[in-house]
């Protein structure tokens, strides 16, 4: 998986999808605090769908990098 740079959480992403992120709100200096799961930008906050309804994730101000597509 090719992975960006990790932006700081001030900076929000530009475009809908899924990313890579820091494990809560974390800043992601070793593999120990990056997120297990990749979480989805919806454009206004993080989160997931399950069973099509909209999970909010807890922790909104977290460290992410963009994942490239193949």
């Amino acid at each position: 998986m090719k992975l960006t740079d990790w932006y700081p959480p001030s900076i929000k992403p530009v475009h809908k999808g899924w990313y890579h992120t820091g494990l809560d709100n974390y800043s992601p200096n070793d593999a120990k605090h990056e997120s297990d799961y990749n979480w989805w930008w919806n454009g206004s906050e993080w989160g997931f769908y399950h069973k099509d309804d909209w999970i909010k994730a807890m922790a909104q101000d977290r460290y992410w990098r963009g994942i490239a597509k193949d």
